[in-house]
C-alpha cells in the first residue's frame, strides 16, 4: 500500500507512513492519555467507572510498564464519588481487585 503525504513525499510505504505519524503524533498521545487518566472521575454507577479505569490502565501499562499497582489503586480510590472514597480508604486494600 503506498501514501502520498501533503509534505510532498511520494511513494511511502505503510511502514514508513505510521513511524511518521508515531513520531509526530506520539507525544501528544501519551499526554492525552496521561491527562484523561488523572482527571477520571466517577460520575456515575462503580461499573461504569471500573470500565473506564479498566480501558484506560493497560493503555498506560503499554507506555510505562513499570507503574506500580499502588498507583492504580490510588489513582482509583482518588476518582470516586467521595462518599465511596471515604469508604475505600477505611478498607485499607492493597489491590484494586
Amino acid at each position: 500500500m503506498v501514501w502520498k503525504l501533503h509534505s510532498g513525499q511520494e511513494n511511502l510505504a505503510w511502514e514508513e507512513f505510521m513511524v511518521d505519524m508515531c513520531f509526530r503524533f506520539c507525544d501528544d498521545l501519551d499526554s492525552k492519555l496521561v491527562e484523561d487518566f488523572s482527571r477520571l472521575q466517577q460520575l456515575g454507577s462503580l461499573d461504569e467507572y471500573s470500565v473506564k479505569f479498566e480501558k484506560l490502565k493497560p493503555l498506560l501499562l503499554v507506555r510505562n510498564p513499570t507503574i506500580p499497582s499502588s498507583y492504580f489503586l490510588e489513582c482509583f480510590i482518588v476518582g470516586l464519588k467521595h462518599a465511596i472514597k471515604s469508604f475505600g480508604r477505611l478498607q485499607e486494600e492493597t489491590t484494586l481487585a
